[in-house]
């Protein structure tokens, strides 16, 4: 920016990125000169473009963001529940169990996905150690919605047995 003022420009049409969700962590006030680097984006390599005061840039990769390596334990997507959301249809939300001790990020892609589409239904991309409950929840119709995530699945049907329970 340029200026001799801090700019604050608010996450939306003048600050945003084009896939998944207008914010993805970029900061909103911005001060005179260079600073690098600003912040970090996980994504699936696809082009992403990120659009800032009439401005734009956009980042890709043709390699994997996340190598493949045996050290590497695999994440476990969970399903925590499900309910019917009283307009025909069933919120299911889930959560991951990380066994690693450091975050490890699987892009939208071919390794974290939903089946039936969209394959995109909020999910992360990257996943922190530990065990982590309703990180996002999602709706889905009939039948049963599939988590495919890094080799594993979370399966949701809307059955009794995967109803919420309150105490």
């Amino acid at each position: 920016m340029e200026g001799t003022a801090p700019v604050h420009v608010p996450v939306g049409g003048e600050n945003r990125f084009n896939r998944y969700r207008e914010d993805l962590g970029q900061p909103t006030t911005f001060e005179p000169g260079t600073r690098r680097p600003a912040f970090a984006v996980v994504f699936d390599g696809l082009p992403l473009t990120w659009s800032l005061a009439g401005r734009q840039v956009t980042a890709w990769a043709n390699y994997p963001i996340r190598c493949s390596s045996d050290a590497v334990v695999r994440i476990q997507p969970l399903l925590e529940c499900t309910l019917p959301d009283g307009g025909g249809k069933t919120v299911a939300w889930f959560g991951y169990r990380n066994d690693n001790a450091f975050n490890v990020a699987v892009p939208v892609r071919l390794q974290n996905f939903f089946f039936p589409a969209p394959s995109q239904r909020g999910q992360p991309v990257v996943f922190a150690p530990g065990r982590h409950r309703c990180v996002f929840e999602t709706r889905f119709s009939r039948g049963a919605l599939v988590w495919f995530l890094d080799g594993r699945t979370a399966v949701a049907t809307g059955s009794p047995i995967q109803m919420c329970r309150f105490n």
